[in-house]
């Protein structure tokens, strides 16, 4: 690099890892031992998603494993968030409840999830939308909407939920699935 060029690139690399440093993006003790008047806020990644919602993990917790997004998931997470802003409105500005979104190599290893899963990039949310109406309708408005995803699809075990994959590829595919019936094209009660 020539002479009195500044070092962009190790220079942002600096501002990246000074921004994820767990002790900046943990709560800030405050200056006295006195409680503040003020509850501190979860980092959001949206206006009505946070990181911790996106990477909560009970199974995680219960095992000692660390879900921490890396530089990159954290970006996907904000993507993932933004796409979950325009399902929220199409269903009527409800509440969606995320029971999965991110999960680091071990959890997702652990959980049983695909090798090349979308939830190990940051890319994909589980959820439902109680609110709304049952996980089928909440399936059939994204499918009929022109919001944009890879992967759709109807799960079904103990209880429905919602996957929303937004691989890059957004191949826009529809399918259903139960551990019985495996993966299956369409929208069905398997």
């Amino acid at each position: 690099m020539p002479a009195g060029q500044p070092k962009v690139v190790p220079m942002i690399c600096d501002w990246i890892k000074d921004l994820l440093n767990p002790e900046k993006l943990a709560p800030q003790k405050p200056a006295t031992d006195q409680p503040t008047s003020q509850p501190e806020e979860p980092m959001r990644l949206s206006k009505h998603f946070t990181l911790a919602e996106l990477t909560r993990s009970a199974t995680a917790n219960a095992n000692g494993i660390d879900n921490s997004p890396g530089v990159r998931h954290l970006a996907n997470l904000h993507h993932l968030a933004e796409t979950l802003e325009h399902v929220r409105a199409l269903l009527g500005n409800n509440p969606i409840i995320v029971s999965s979104g991110y999960r680091s190599p071990d959890l997702n290893r652990l959980v049983g999830g695909s090798d090349t899963s979308s939830h190990s990039q940051g890319l994909a949310a589980d959820f439902t939308c109680p609110r709304f109406g049952p996980v089928i309708e909440i399936c059939e408005a994204i499918r009929d909407s022109n919001i944009q995803f890879d992967q759709l699809i109807y799960e079904q075990g103990s209880t429905e939920w919602v996957h929303l994959g937004i691989d890059p590829r957004m191949r826009r595919q529809v399918m259903s699935w139960s551990r019985k019936a495996g993966y299956v094209t369409g929208l069905r009660k398997l």
